[in-house]
């Protein structure tokens, strides 16, 4: 059957529809920064702080590749998780990927006064807008590589659900 891999940037909303999903599929919920705060006793901004982005992709990548030997769940990854090719065939061979796709506008009004976001620390107002577009466009190409990519600009949660679950149950009934 395998997982179900919810990508985008942060503030897309992997984690509040990835929780919709897993209810209504009655199947388990990870949402994979807390499975790396939980394991490293650590938040994302301390990892951060104190051993830097490098050491975080790494020990994500290990997190991930744990995750991915479970079968059937919900998986909200990280924004930066996909950004390799390693994380690339362990995605496709483990599971279907969604890409949440949401433009930078929506995206800022999101996290506009949003604290702990590593990649976002120290950047206020039209910085931090400038710096969420320049970080999109650095990872769209990789998040394009998702086998089904949603517009999440303003959709309730609910809804997108019931858009992925509608697109997942096609993708089955053709593989049968």
């Amino acid at each position: 059957m395998g997982n179900l891999y919810l990508i985008g940037f942060m503030g897309a909303g992997k984690t509040t529809v990835g929780r919709v999903l897993a209810e209504k599929t009655r199947r388990p919920f990870v949402d994979l920064d807390e499975e790396i705060e939980r394991e490293t006793g650590l938040s994302i901004p301390e990892f951060f702080a104190r051993y830097g982005e490098e050491a975080f992709r790494k020990v994500e990548q290990h997190i991930l590749a744990r995750i991915a030997r479970r079968d059937g769940c919900i998986v909200a990854l990280g924004g930066g998780t996909p950004l390799s090719d390693q994380a690339w065939q362990l995605l496709r061979a483990t599971g279907w990927s969604v890409y949440l796709r949401v433009n930078p506008q929506v995206l800022y009004q999101r996290l506009k006064g949003v604290r702990g976001r590593p990649l976002l620390h120290g950047f206020h107002g039209s910085a931090r807008a400038r710096r969420i577009k320049s970080l999109l466009r650095e990872r769209e190409p990789w998040y394009r590589r998702a086998d089904f990519t949603l517009s999440g600009d303003h959709l309730l949660p609910e809804t997108l659900a019931e858009m992925i679950l509608d697109a997942w149950s096609r993708r089955i009934a053709r593989c049968r």
